[in-house]
């Protein structure tokens, strides 16, 4: 009857130290919308769009968000999201941008304060390229796509796009590992010494 005891507390105890698999990002793949995420500007979440010439399609789900300016504003517009992050925990997806080749628009990603991406409406039009952020340390993060079109409306020399995943790894701690092996390890001992005392 002890086993029965002594497995699930060492059961309990590899939970503890076990990392739970987290979705602290809110509505990443956009499809609720724009729900969890905080707009500046004009923003929608297409299953498809042309612009330019080029036809963008979501990266996985059947969702993106679409961030864009119709007309000629102060400031940018932007999408935003602050999401809590453990050491380990790593937060990915992908952006683009599209734009008629001419200047007149500037665009940029950055995650946890680092920049992802600079670009330029002049450079023409991106793929669908990845990022993704790892923490090193406990902390909150911000995902921040911008787009600014500096033209005179009606024109509308560009638009950003940004589809994301959850989080969807973690990276535990050798201590955390070692920990729940050594109490692992001190279980069994216990255990063996128990039977060999009958």
């Amino acid at each position: 009857m002890r086993t029965p005891v002594a497995v699930l507390i060492g059961l309990i105890v590899l939970l503890a130290v076990t990392p739970l698999y987290a979705d602290q990002l809110i509505n990443p793949g956009f499809e609720n919308g724009t729900t969890g995420w905080s707009i500046v500007g004009t923003a929608s979440t297409p299953t498809q769009v042309t612009l330019f010439g080029t036809t963008v399609d979501p990266t996985e789900e059947k969702h993106f968000l679409w961030l864009h300016q119709p007309e000629w504003s102060p400031g940018l517009a932007s999408a935003s999201q602050w999401v809590a992050l453990a050491p380990g925990e790593r937060i990915r997806g992908y952006y683009r941008f599209v734009s008629d080749g001419e200047s007149g628009a500037y665009g940029s990603l950055s995650v946890g304060g680092v920049l992802v991406t600079e670009w330029y409406s002049e450079t023409g039009p991106t793929d669908w390229l990845g990022w993704e952020y790892t923490a090193s340390t406990p902390q909150l993060v911000a995902v921040i796509l911008d787009i600014c079109n500096f033209g005179l409306p009606p024109d509308e020399h560009a638009a950003a796009f940004l589809d994301a995943n959850p989080l969807d790894t973690y990276i535990p701690e050798p201590t955390s590992v070692a920990t729940g092996l050594s109490a692992l390890a001190m279980l069994g001992l216990a255990l063996h010494r128990r039977r060999r005392r009958r």
